[in-house]
């Protein structure tokens, strides 16, 4: 979404600059849970202040539980492997 100018500044560009990271393991997983996510998240949490508090905490158990899913299924989290120049 930003995109780092030539004289160092950063611009938001949606959809321009460098390519997106999401895996095709990711997106799958991702699939799957976002209804769990909206969905079982609202019906165990009914404040809406308090889903808004605890909403960064259900992102982490998201990728927890898919970060493990794919260790099991296959072995090894490919959702979060990246390749490229920035890799060290």
């Amino acid at each position: 979404m930003t995109i780092e100018e030539p004289d160092g500044t950063v611009v938001v560009k949606p959809f321009a600059g460098r390519p997106g990271h999401t895996t095709v393991h990711q997106y799958i997983m991702n699939v799957f849970y976002i209804p769990i996510l909206i969905h079982g998240y609202h019906a165990l949490i009914t404040p809406t202040w308090l889903r808004i508090l605890l909403f960064p905490i259900n992102i982490w158990i998201l990728e927890i539980i898919q970060g493990y899913t794919l260790i099991y299924l296959i072995g090894y989290n490919a959702a979060w492997t990246y390749k490229g120049k920035w890799k060290e």
